[in-house]
């Protein structure tokens, strides 16, 4: 009855609360709340989120027509500083009340508490401010507007706006657009000064994202300048940036079609005061080297050993610590071969991922010893990490199951262990706790526990007994798993032990994709109590004893205790055994069926387990950033659990054949 009451009171309060706000209370005299935007595309209702994105001015949220955040921001006070000193000033008794039970200063600091103070706060942060109508941002909405449809290829897009005045207090506002025919591209001119990069748009020209008769659309434009800037810069043009790639638009035959001139210019080098314009060149790299102990490039150590290693020269402070191959296969900036922003790029995240660096630095400089000047130095800056790490924590715990508990974890990260940038972690957590809830016939404090300890290594290529360079290439970024661990637990009253082992691939397609296959997934649970399965599963044994008390039943009187109970484990078993072993001793199916259910589901929940298992997990997803909203992301799993096992299982169990 008490919660019903509060029920009521509750939403009595609520409709008491919604009732009594005021929508206007925040909206000047002579000012309008603005409560619906209205836009019309060729007379047609717009809907599109990324047209009405364009408008500057957008109405308050609402909940099923309910403006919610806007009169919780109404509820605020403005002044609540003010409203508070406003009491003292009109009742100085109260003040000096106050003062003696309290200090001034607290007095003054009861001020900037919660319940006076705070509360407004967050109502103002919660809610919104009214949004009120405002011409100049109506015509900047129009003006956007305009642009949005521009860019699409409407030209010639007019759009007005009106208001309608719902009441004295709240206005609507319509956009009308009239966007016109569309332009299409006609003829495309593409105009390269230097012939290197002539030559090299004439090899992917028939990618362009700009073809004749499709719609004009400025996303198509920006897009082509970053395929033709990717494509130069993947191929040996070190100088060349996007602003290098021009356009003019041609409209004025106005038959809606407009012819567009493609223009690239010389590089632009400046010299002294003035600038000239030469042919860009494109670059190969003549040398590539790797320092293994310098982030910053400033070769603060000297060299003590270098080797050269696959047209790789690599430099160390000290003896080098790694196998070269370790190094030279995250690297894929190659001598003699074209400069690329992807090979650069790709370098970095291998390296990164081998764990034991800290993020490179590639840098490029123009090789001295060429006259020509179209050669570069890859020089790669790597920051070693510390070879061991370590970490730990601990938490104190009380949840249902746990009225109190400690747990703590800790690991140990060796890195290179192997000297081919392999990582080695070690880790081991634990957990003790006290619980009412829990079997605990010794009546200990803490009567719940959990610890365990896992070791991983990592490798940073494929663990196989063949080579798979041809299958899963380097650059998919390929690296191999394998995990041994043991956790014993103390805490559902039968205590399991858990051995776990496995063998995983990973490995990354592309960008957006990625693979992984486990070989084997291996778990081997044991029960090494289960001796006090009748104390944790109490309802089994209660109808388990029930049935023993039955005059009707001639049982062992070894069987129970002095309260004339099941004695748990050695009279329920024994029990058990005499009844499932045809004992005529009970006559009832019914206790029969019970009886028997009773010692399958305990069989069922005591009994070891060994699982394999082997699976392959391929992720997919067009996510371009975290601002996409618009993404998809797709996760297949193929799994094969047991299947291995019972197959050897049938084998040796089949008859042989003659």
């Amino acid at each position: 009855m008490k919660n019903n009451k509060t029920k009521i009171s509750l939403f009595i309060l609520i409709g008491v609360f919604i009732c009594a706000c005021n929508t206007f209370k925040r909206v000047p005299d002579g000012k309008k709340l603005l409560t619906k935007n209205e836009i019309l595309a060729n007379g047609v209702k717009e809907k599109n989120e990324n047209v009405l994105a364009q408008l500057y001015q957008r109405p308050n949220s609402s909940i099923f027509s309910y403006r919610l955040r806007l009169n919780l921001y109404n509820l605020a006070a403005e002044n609540p500083d003010s409203i508070y000193q406003s009491k003292f000033v009109k009742n100085p008794e109260k003040y000096s009340r106050l003062s003696k039970w309290l200090s001034k200063k607290q007095v003054d600091r009861l001020g900037k508490s919660f319940w006076y103070f705070g509360i407004h706060e967050v109502l103002k942060k919660t809610g919104e401010p009214p949004v009120i109508f405002d011409t100049k941002s109506a015509e900047k909405s129009a003006l956007r507007l305009q642009s949005y449809y521009f860019d699409k290829g409407y030209f010639n897009t007019k759009v007005t706006y009106a208001t309608d005045s719902i009441s004295t207090k709240k206005v609507g506002v319509k956009y009308s657009i009239n966007t016109g025919k569309p332009y299409t591209l006609d003829s495309i001119k593409v105009t390269i000064d230097s012939p290197v990069l002539d030559s090299l748009y004439k090899t992917k020209q028939s990618l362009s994202v700009l073809k004749s008769k499709s719609q004009y659309k400025k996303p198509d434009f920006d897009e082509e300048r970053s395929r033709i800037t990717t494509h130069f810069r993947n191929n040996g043009a070190f100088y060349f940036q996007q602003n290098y790639v021009n356009y003019d638009i041609d409209t004025l035959d106005n038959n809606h079609k407009a012819n567009i001139g493609l223009n690239i210019e010389n590089q632009s080098i400046r010299e002294g005061d003035s600038t000239k314009l030469v042919p860009f060149k494109l670059y190969k790299i003549s040398k590539v080297a790797i320092y293994t102990d310098n982030a910053a490039g400033k070769n603060s150590k000297p060299i003590m050993d270098s080797v050269s290693y696959n047209n790789f020269v690599i430099y160390s402070p000290e003896k080098l610590k790694y196998r070269p191959k370790a190094i030279t296969d995250a690297v894929f900036i190659t001598k003699n071969g074209l400069f690329s922003d992807t090979k650069t790029t790709l370098t970095s995240r291998y390296l990164n991922n081998l764990r034991i660096f800290n993020y490179p630095s590639i840098q490029y400089s123009i090789d001295p010893k060429d006259a020509e000047g179209k050669s570069l130095i890859a020089a790669v800056y790597l920051s070693p990490r510390k070879k061991f790490g370590f970490g730990w924590n601990t938490d104190f715990i009380h949840s249902n199951i746990q009225e109190f508990g400690i747990s703590g974890s800790t690991n140990v990260t060796i890195r290179n262990i192997f000297r081919g940038a392999e990582t080695l972690e070690i880790s081991a957590r634990g957990n003790i706790g006290a619980s009412k809830d829990m079997a605990n016939p010794n009546n200990n404090f803490f009567n719940v526990s959990e610890y365990g300890a896992d070791i991983k290594l990592n490798f940073p290529r494929l663990f196989f007994p063949f080579n798979t360079e041809r299958i899963i290439p380097k650059n998919m970024i390929p690296s191999t798993n394998f995990m041994v661990g043991f956790f014993k637990q103390r805490n559902i009253g039968l205590d399991k032990e858990n051995f776990t082992s496995s063998l995983t691939y990973n490995w990354t397609p592309s960008k957006k994709t990625t693979s992984r296959f486990d070989l084997f997934n291996i778990q081997f649970v044991n029960n090494i109590n289960t001796g006090n399965y009748f104390n944790v599963y109490q309802s089994s044994y209660n109808v388990l004893n029930a049935i023993a008390q039955n005059p009707n039943y001639t049982i062992n009187p070894t069987y129970f205790n002095s309260e004339n109970n099941l004695i748990i484990e050695s009279g329920a078993n024994g029990f058990i055994s005499d009844v499932l072993a045809s004992n005529p001793l009970i006559t009832s199916a019914d206790d029969y069926k019970s009886i028997r259910s009773i010692q399958e589901r305990r069989n069922r929940l005591t009994e070891n387990n060994l699982i394999f298992a082997s699976s392959f997990v391929y992720t997919k997803t067009n996510k371009t950033d975290v601002t996409d909203n618009t993404f998809y992301s797709i996760k297949t799993k193929i799994e094969s659990s047991g299947n291995i096992l019972s197959l050897m299982a049938r084998v040796s169990t089949s008859p042989p054949t003659i």
